[in-house]
C-alpha cells in the first residue's frame, strides 16, 4: 500500500505507517513559527479594564434576571410574549444580542480611547504621575 501526503509544495509517497509517522512528526506538526513579537505596557489598559468590568456587572445583572425568573417563576418562561415565542426565548435570544452589542460597543470605545491617547501622549505621563504621586 502506498499512501500520498501533499504538504505544501511537497508531494511524498510513503510505503509504511512508520515512514508516515516519520513525516507527520518531522514536516507536517513543526510549523516552524517565529518569536511572538515583544510589547509594551498598553496604556489604554486600565481604560479597557474598568469598562470590561462595567460592562460584565451589567450583563451578568441582566443574565441573573433570566435566571430569577426561572427559580422563582419557571411557569412564566411558558408565557407567550413577542410574535408566538415564549418569554424564554425572546429573553435567550435577548441575551445573545445585547452580548453581541456589548462587543461591538466594547470595540469601538477601546479603539477610541487608543486613538486618543496615540494623538495625546502626555495624557498617559499625566496619569501616571497622578498614579505615583497617590501612591506614594
Amino acid at each position: 500500500m502506498t499512501i500520498c501526503i501533499l504538504h505544501g509544495d511537497n508531494l511524498g509517497y510513503y510505503n509504511s505507517l512508520n515512514s508516515v509517522c516519520d513525516f507527520l512528526h518531522k514536516e507536517a506538526f513543526s510549523m516552524l513559527h517565529e518569536p511572538a513579537a515583544s510589547t509594551g505596557k498598553d496604556p489604554a489598559g486600565p481604560y479597557k479594564r474598568r469598562l470590561g468590568i462595567w460592562m460584565f456587572l451589567f450583563y451578568a445583572l441582566f443574565y441573573a434576571g433570566f435566571v430569577a425568573i426561572n427559580l422563582l417563576n419557571p411557569l412564566a418562561m411558558g408565557m407567550i410574549v413577542f410574535a408566538g415565542l415564549n418569554l424564554a426565548t425572546v429573553y435567550g435570544i435577548g441575551l445573545i444580542f445585547v452580548a453581541f452589542i456589548q462587543s461591538l460597543v466594547y470595540d469601538a470605545m477601546c479603539r477610541k480611547k487608543e486613538a486618543e491617547l496615540e494623538e495625546n501622549p502626555e495624557q498617559i505621563s499625566k496619569k501616571t504621575t497622578k498614579t505615583k504621586k497617590g501612591k506614594a
